[in-house]
């Protein structure tokens, strides 16, 4: 009798240790969480945020529509290089000491100060000013096509410009 309640304690001392191991991972990584506003306060959605580290897969994520991002099952303690980029916004980088859960970096983006100038490509890909050439040239700006209701740029511009003449095809086989 005393063989099996020494057998049956050993059993359920083991099986305590055995259930304590997932409580011990889940405390060495977590979750890191943040917000990538604009220079105004204002957040941005879309922006691509890669986690490097070297040795590992780097991980992609993209905000949500208020700015937020979530980078999942980051080491505590370990150093990450984290690259924030977005069309029209100086890319950033920085770097995190992930130091213990409920992390939440604010991330402010800067826009690009330079904007184009006027550029009409002609024959052959040449770029030149609209005012050196001896010809008229069109000008769709970006408020008229934002105005129409299109499902894509192309649909947008038909119509807007003489002389050319927009057609897609139907994407039916042999079409």
């Amino acid at each position: 009798m005393k063989n099996y309640l020494l057998k049956a304690a050993r059993l359920l001392a083991l099986l305590l240790v055995l259930m304590q191991t997932p409580f011990v991972y889940a405390q060495s990584s977590s979750d890191l969480t943040g917000t990538v506003l604009n220079e105004k306060g204002d957040p941005l959605q879309g922006v691509t945020v890669v986690l490097q580290q070297k040795g590992a897969n780097n991980q992609k994520v993209m905000t949500n529509e208020k700015g937020n991002y979530t980078l999942k099952q980051l080491a505590i303690g370990s150093k990450y290089n984290v690259k924030f980029s977005y069309v029209g916004y100086t890319e950033l980088e920085q770097t995190i000491t992930f130091a213990k859960s409920g992390n939440n970096i604010v991330t402010r983006m800067n826009s690009l100060s330079s904007e184009l100038n006027e550029v009409v490509v002609t024959a052959l890909g040449i770029s030149r000013s609209s005012k050196t050439l001896g010809y008229g040239t069109a000008t769709v700006s970006s408020e008229i096509l934002n105005q129409t209701q299109n499902v894509s740029a192309l649909d947008a511009l038909n119509g807007r410009v003489p002389g050319v003449s927009i057609s897609t095809a139907s994407g039916a086989p042999g079409a």
